[in-house]
């Protein structure tokens, strides 16, 4: 609108307000100054005065023109020659007819009166202005043109103006140097395009806020991270992005910042989220021209890996402290000098136990090989023993290069003890041989039982022919040397049978036994060692001890194994060297001790003694399994074996129970003499030497006897009745067992009737045998004795047989 100073609207001539409609809005900005100001056109014969006010925030204008009443064309001549633009009016001919002096300074004589702009390469493009002849309205562009040896750009207006010019429609042109605002304008997109990359590649999120909340810039990781199942966080408010509690959190920060004008900076946890969880967070208030707090910008950085990280080290450093802790092996880490960084509780406690551990050497060594290690990247393991004691006696030391601070290395390194474990490759190594050992006397029992059967059966002519010619010779130096004869076999026999009750492979047989001929059986296989040895060996055991029930077998093996220990045991001892052996009962038991006069158990090695595979004897003198074994068999038998205290050397004492279970048949004391009587005996037996012997014996107590060989005994058997049978076990053609099987299927009515003499009782098929058929034996050499023993549990099981009531 156009008024004068007085607020009368003012009517311009229609080319002075087409060029002020068209003109380039900076050009009258720049002329009419700030809005409120007044800037006079002075004229030759008048002033044209404008005043200008801002309209709204919507950047227009409103324009009051004070002029005096001067013609159209004089007012705008005044108000192009006042505007600071460069301003040229041409006619339809393209010829100047109107140029203020600032379009004169730019474009010098192309900007005369009556010459053409297109005269000047700058306007050597007329384009522009016949579209701006042909249509109504200004046509803008921007020119780049060079001025005084320097580029400018200059924004260029065409527009025609009506016919009341007095040249006619005039077409004006008005250039506006717009240099300084495109650099402006290119420098502020530039520094926006620098700004918006770092903030959308920045690792971080960040933004910009109103002091209400409202968020006016924000970068892609905010976006990505922070609102994640929001959408776009720009233009929301803070309680719209974040949950209540964290937004009430935020909204206590940020009035903090606005409120002191100062930046915050701190750590920030926000639960829930998978990233962002963990914020190290800057908060800082942004402000106007008059310093006045109109934004609060924002960046935070993720310590979420960091603090979970920093989880995941204390967790590792909380499991190696309790393996530290816990680890029943020494455990250190020292530095590259030797100074001892890290001990675990066990290392500690070696330390602190009064020697230092270095591999049996001195601290210079250890140093030496420590040296080497780090030097070498390579680990070391050492092992040494050190005698005399239980824990560390035997140890492993293993050091290795560990990374340190600052690049230095470090030394680690565990001490084992090794102790237990190289008792038990002892103990393993003595099983192995035990092992071995036992395997040869498997290979001996073998044996054994082919060489008994070879010797047993003349052995069993010599006894038997001695006894009888003792019993019929009337001479005196006869009978000594019958005599003599009768003792020496007997010995033999014992001998034999010794070592066939230590080799046989039998289960536990268990039966009255008498523990004085037990003794007297141990001392007589072990005399010759004993002799050679120097030792003397005695028992004293009193007259009339009562019987026990138990394997004879086993019970001799635990009294030989105390014996040989006691030998072994005296064999570097001064002498007198001796061996005891003292027995006795009570109402409960009966005991046996053997003692020596040897150096006695050692302290450390008595609470171990009965432990398998145990021993304090040198590699291949011992087992360990000898006391171990005999233990077993005392406790099996309802006993003990244990170690007294002594003045000197060892004392073992053995003790068994007197009683027997309740259901066992035992034989009258006379049993072995109540054999005499009449009745037919049948000897099945393939020697004819020993059937000889037998028959003897038997005939002597009042048997009529008649003897057959195996293969011919079915026939007798199967012509005559008889009232015994004594079978040889193992027979060349027709053995005991086929024997056996024969009358159980043809004369089952002899089966009560018959026993067996053998000289094989060490194998197994032997001893499994007798287990299954429960028919009595008597081993081979035989005496009277075991002969009349052998009648007389025939006669016991027969009568057994008689008496038990029919079945029903």
């Amino acid at each position: 609108m156009l008024a004068d100073s007085e607020g009368h609207a003012i009517r311009l001539s229609a080319s002075a307000e087409a060029l002020i409609g068209h003109a380039p809005r900076p050009t009258l900005e720049a002329a009419l100054a700030d809005p409120g100001d007044k800037v006079t056109f002075a004229g030759v014969d008048s002033d044209l005065t404008a005043q200008v006010w801002p309209v709204g925030g919507s950047g227009l204008r409103l324009l009051r023109i004070d002029a005096p009443s001067r013609s159209s064309d004089a007012q705008l001549r005044d108000f192009i020659d006042h505007l600071p633009a460069p301003v040229v009016l041409q006619d339809s001919a393209a010829r100047v007819v109107a140029a203020n002096p600032q379009a004169k300074r730019l474009l010098g004589a192309a900007a005369a009166i009556g010459a053409s702009l297109a005269a000047d390469p700058r306007f050597a493009d007329l384009e522009a202005e016949r579209d701006a002849w042909a249509q109504d309205g200004a046509i803008t562009t921007d020119e780049t043109w060079a001025v005084g040896g320097a580029s400018r750009r200059y924004q260029v207006a065409r527009f025609r103006i009506g016919s009341d010019h007095a040249s006619g429609p005039v077409l004006a042109t008005i250039l506006l140097d717009v240099t300084a605002r495109r650099d402006a304008e290119q420098r502020l997109r530039e520094s926006e395009s620098r700004l918006a990359a770092f903030m959308n590649h920045a690792p971080v999120a960040m933004y910009l806020k109103e002091v209400g909340g409202r968020y006016v810039v924000v970068n892609r990781r905010m976006e990505e991270v922070v609102v994640s199942g929001v959408g776009e966080v720009l233009g929301r408010t803070t309680r719209e992005v974040f949950n209540p509690i964290a937004a009430e959190f935020i909204e206590a920060a940020d009035r903090r910042v606005v409120e002191t004008g100062n930046a915050e900076v701190g750590e920030e946890h926000y639960a829930g989220a998978d990233d962002f969880q963990y914020t190290f967070t800057t908060r800082f208030p942004v402000r106007n021209g008059d310093g006045r707090v109109t934004h609060i910008g924002g960046v935070l950085i993720d310590t979420t890996p960091l603090k979970r990280a920093e989880r995941r080290t204390i967790e590792t450093e909380r499991r190696l402290s309790a393996f530290l802790t816990h680890a029943p092996f020494g455990m250190f880490l020292k530095d590259a000098q030797g100074t001892m960084l890290i001990t675990n509780p066990e290392m500690a406690r070696l330390a602190a136990d009064g020697e230092a551990f270095v591999d049996g050497e001195d601290a210079a060594a250890v140093a030496r090989r420590e040296a080497e290690v780090i030097a070498s990247g390579e680990p070391s393991v050492t092992e040494w023993f050190r005698p005399g004691r239980d824990a560390y006696g035997s140890t492993l030391a293993i050091r290795f290069p560990a990374p340190g601070d600052g690049g230095q290395p470090h030394l680690g390194g565990f001490v084992l003890d090794l102790s237990e474990r190289k008792a038990a490759e002892a103990d393993l190594a003595r099983s192995q041989e035990a092992l071995h050992q036992s395997e040869k006397i498997r290979a001996l029992g073998s044996l054994l039982a082919g060489v008994s059967h070879e010797l047993n059966n003349p052995l069993s002519a010599v006894l038997g022919n001695a006894i009888m010619l003792e019993e019929d010779l009337v001479d005196a130096t006869h009978v000594v040397r019958a005599q003599r004869i009768r003792i020496a076999a007997e010995r033999c026999a014992r001998i034999v049978q010794v070592f066939l009750a230590m080799a046989r492979q039998k289960p536990p047989h268990r039966g009255w036994t008498r523990l004085d001929e037990v003794v007297a059986d141990a001392l007589e296989i072990t005399s010759y060692g004993l002799r050679v040895a120097g030792i003397a060996a005695k028992a004293e055991l009193p007259e009339g001890l009562p019987e026990v029930w138990a394997d004879a077998d086993q019970l001799h093996q635990v009294i030989v194994n105390l014996i040989v220990n006691a030998q072994q045991a005296l064999e570097d001892q001064p002498d007198p060297r001796t061996i005891r052996l003292r027995g006795g009962a009570s109402a409960e038991d009966l005991w046996l001790e053997v003692e020596d006069s040897g150096p006695g158990v050692p302290g450390n090695v008595a609470p171990r003694i009965f432990e398998p595979f145990y021993t304090s004897k040198p590699q291949g003198v011992g087992t360990g399994l000898g006391l171990s074994v005999s233990l077993g068999i005392m406790e099996a038998h309802g006993g003990a074996l244990e170690l007294l205290p002594s003045n000197r050397g060892a004392r073992f004492r053995l003790r068994l129970p007197r009683r027997a279970p309740a259901d066992e048949v035992r034989l009258p004391p006379n049993a072995p003499e109540s054999a005499m009587g009449s009745g037919r005996v049948l000897i099945v037996e393939d020697d004819p030497d020993v059937a000889d012997a037998l028959a003897g014996f038997l005939r002597r107590d009042g048997f009529e006897v008649e003897w057959t060989s195996g293969a011919e005994s079915m026939t007798r058997l199967t012509e005559a009745d008889h009232d015994l049978i004594l079978c040889d076990l193992k027979m060349p053609a027709h053995d005991g067992p086929a024997t056996l099987a024969w009358l159980s299927g043809v004369r089952p009515d002899l089966l009560d009737r018959i026993g067996f003499v053998t000289a094989d009782v060490v194998g197994r098929a032997a001893s499994d045998f007798f287990v299954q058929c429960g028919r009595p034996y008597a081993e081979k050499p035989f005496t009277r004795k075991s002969i009349r023993r052998l009648i007389a549990e025939l006669r016991a099981l027969g009568s057994e047989r008689q008496n038990a009531p029919p079945a029903s």
